[in-house]
């Protein structure tokens, strides 16, 4: 009787060790909410973020306001781009011009609109990363058009180089990635990269071929 209980009890112990250790239980499902492993399956989802990466990238002719007393609503993260240059000096200091104008010690990496740009274009830079990253994945759904991860990753590749364009004509030799900030290469200890220009031309080789 006692070796039939001892049967019991573990074949009972093992099917409960065994249906505890499914994969499936530690796969989450998040139908409530978008990740990026619920949005980067097919073709719809990087469509969406490259909406998203669209926005992101209008944003140079949008206000930066921090809250909605913030004057800064009214000018554009472009302005910093043109004005103080040969394409336009500004008459009186606003905005960028309180850089531009003066060009003396307002004129450093703590400054908000220094600050906020060079933030700005970095956020491309990884939303352009992220899905150039994703769209490798063999298990995407393109759809019946055999060119759609090609146009996808070529749309992504010409704006992260736009983004280090800008990031280059402004800052000089800044820091280079080309991976996700995800986890564990998420790094703080960033050091500029020289020769930056000679990848965007890579880029821009791969979206026009």
């Amino acid at each position: 009787m006692k070796t039939l209980n001892y049967k019991i009890t573990f074949i009972a112990l093992l099917i409960l060790i065994t249906t505890s250790c499914s994969e499936d239980i530690l796969n989450e499902k998040t139908p409530s909410i978008v990740t990026a492993n619920s949005l980067f399956l097919d073709i719809a989802g990087f469509e969406a973020a490259l909406n998203g990466l669209y926005a992101r990238v209008r944003m140079e002719r949008e206000g930066r306001a921090t809250n909605d007393s913030d004057r800064s609503a009214d000018r554009m993260r472009a302005e910093m781009f043109v004005s103080g240059t040969d394409n336009m000096c500004t008459n009186h200091r606003d905005g960028w011009g309180r850089v531009a104008e003066p060009w003396g010690e307002t004129n450093n990496a703590f400054n908000a609109e220094i600050k906020g740009n060079f933030e700005w274009l970095y956020s491309v830079i990884n939303s352009s990363n992220t899905i150039i990253g994703r769209a490798e994945n063999g298990d995407v759904n393109w759809g019946s058009d055999t060119n759609n991860k090609n146009r996808v990753i070529g749309e992504s590749r010409a704006i992260r180089a736009w983004a280090y364009r800008h990031l280059t004509y402004t800052w000089g030799d800044v820091p280079l990635t080309l991976e996700e900030s995800n986890g564990a290469a998420i790094k703080t200890d960033w050091v500029r990269t020289p020769s930056i220009r000679n990848k965007i031309t890579n880029e821009r080789r791969f979206t026009f071929c």
